[in-house]
């Protein structure tokens, strides 16, 4: 079904095994539609396997079910230079991703639940280029991506997420989150448990942009970098916040940061390990402070290191608990460690 200029509500219906050959089943160009209390299942088209909307659009999707569907663009649900407000749905099972979002408008998704969608970005949800999105209370679980962002794929868009869930996601990058060039997105009250990346972190991977992290728990993340955080070239603090047995393969088992600024404080860090080097957190050409925070049985077993810093600036502080000077080694010219000794000096055994 393809609308044009309509202003549309579609209600109490059941769309099952329909697959047209052009964008969706129900495809809206400039249109104003809300979907509320429909199912839409076992659908395959080339867009998106049920919705798709774009020029100007306004969707609203309400206690809704995606479930078993697949499409080129968006597994479920793909919209373009549209706005888009989803609320208490599901989607399960779709092969494309649950929800692609190109050049949005605004995006709100809230108390929704993502589950055992597959795409090669953004199993749950993919947002490519947005004014602003608002994530909130949302579960992704099982979702698995090819690449990047097995829960979220979050592109050039300015973002707040809280309060979701965010467990057994994979990827080979930023298994519960992947994100890039975003200006301002801030995490609050997430809760991260057991997503694996096979190349990358298995929490959140944040690449260049701004970042801020508060409050939020990272337990059992596996990856090679960052078995919670990831961040490259990025600005944005982390504070507050829960790690607890993280484990990566070679570098951070709780917190990797390469050429970002900003401090880490506040944060209790226990069981948390790291193959090579930086138990807890690897700094590289990296500057801020590091204070306030809480260390427990944490293990790198390649230097011993709790704390690795490489060419970075800023203090290591002594208001750390757990912390001693055999675990923080900071190298390579780093002015990091004023608080626990000889600045070059090497971790002890």
């Amino acid at each position: 079904m393809y609308l044009v200029n309509v202003d549309l509500s579609i209600e109490d219906s059941t769309f099952t095994g329909l697959q047209e050959r052009g964008n969706a089943v129900l495809s809206f160009v400039n249109s104003k539609v809300t979907i509320l209390n429909s199912s839409f299942s076992g659908g395959a088209n080339s867009a998106a396997g049920a919705v798709y909307a774009n020029q100007s659009s306004q969707v609203t999707i309400l206690d809704s079910m995606f479930l078993g569907n697949s499409g080129g663009q968006g597994g479920a649900v793909a919209t373009w230079d549209s706005s888009i407000l989803v609320n208490g749905s599901t989607f399960s099972g779709n092969l494309g991703g649950g929800l692609s979002i190109m050049n949005g408008t605004t995006v709100f998704l809230t108390d929704n639940t993502f589950e055992e969608n597959s795409a090669n970005n953004g199993g749950g949800v993919y947002v490519d280029v947005c004014g602003s999105a608002v994530l909130e209370g949302n579960s992704f679980q099982g979702n698995q991506v090819q690449h990047s962002g097995g829960g979220v794929f979050l592109v050039e868009c300015n973002a707040q997420l809280s309060d979701n869930t965010f467990e057994k996601n994979r990827g080979t990058n930023g298994a519960a989150v992947w994100q890039n060039n975003c200006r301002q997105v801030l995490y609050t009250h997430n809760n991260l448990t057991a997503n694996v990346a096979s190349a990358g972190s298995g929490g959140l991977e944040i690449n260049q942009g701004s970042a801020n992290i508060t409050q939020c728990t990272f337990t059992l993340g596996k990856g090679v970098k960052g078995g919670g955080v990831y961040m490259q070239g990025v600005t944005g603090t982390i504070s507050d916040c829960v790690f607890e047995r993280n484990a990566v393969s070679q570098f951070g088992g709780a917190v990797f940061r390469g050429t970002s600024k900003g401090d880490l404080y506040g944060c209790e860090f226990t069981g948390n390990t790291a193959v090579r080097s930086g138990a807890v957190i690897y700094d590289s050409h990296c500057v801020g402070d590091i204070g306030l925070n809480v260390f427990s049985n944490n293990k790198a077993r390649g230097d011993n290191s709790v704390i690795f810093r490489t060419e970075s600036q800023g203090n290591v502080k002594g208001d750390n608990k757990g912390l001693t000077a055999n675990l923080v080694h900071v190298d390579n010219n780093g002015a990091a460690n004023q608080d626990y000794g000889d600045p070059n000096s090497a971790t002890g055994s």
